[in-house]
């Protein structure tokens, strides 16, 4: 299910909503419901994210959501749509949730993020999750380290020209 997410269109979107509202089993649901972030369609992310304030149980949108912001070809998007609903989706998410919900923002080590994702969250703090938070920045700041010493190093060894 997650190769077929990670390289998946629209059509297989769908196919995995229907899934999710017919499953046999909680179980079964939850497989298809955690791997919608994995989608690369930034249009498709949204409309995940989207559904954590209206379709997705409660309990269960924190993990959509970080698992969004950790999207590796969205994620940046996921990040501003956020900050544009954080208080709509805090209301929603149980309070012992909300450090679940920006955990993948760690994965988020673009020069905009690496800036916007902390100020933000100074400005919005989450009490409940104060030592959360700070472990999540601290991970973002490692992950934008090694990608800016290692990136040049692995573009050139698994480019399509290299051997």
């Amino acid at each position: 299910m997650s190769v077929i997410a990670w390289n998946g269109d629209e059509r297989d979107y769908d196919m995995f909503w229907e899934r999710i509202r017919t499953a046999a089993t909680p179980q079964e649901e939850v497989r298809y419901l955690f791997r919608l972030p994995l989608f690369p369609s930034p249009d498709l992310l949204l409309r995940t994210t989207e559904a954590t304030l209206s379709d997705v149980r409660s309990q269960n949108g924190a993990f959509l959501i970080s698992g969004a912001l950790a999207n590796r070809t969205a994620g940046r998007r996921a990040w501003l749509w956020l900050v544009e609903h954080w208080d709509d989706l805090l209301k929603r998410l149980p309070d012992n949730a909300h450090g679940r919900a920006v955990d993948g923002a760690a994965r988020l080590i673009d020069s905009d993020s690496v800036a916007d994702v902390p100020a933000f969250l100074a400005e919005h703090p989450l009490p409940n999750a104060r030592h959360q938070v700070a472990q999540i920045l601290e991970r973002q700041q490692v992950n934008a380290a090694f990608a800016g010493r290692a990136r040049a190093a692995l573009a050139a060894r698994f480019s399509s020209s290299g051997s």
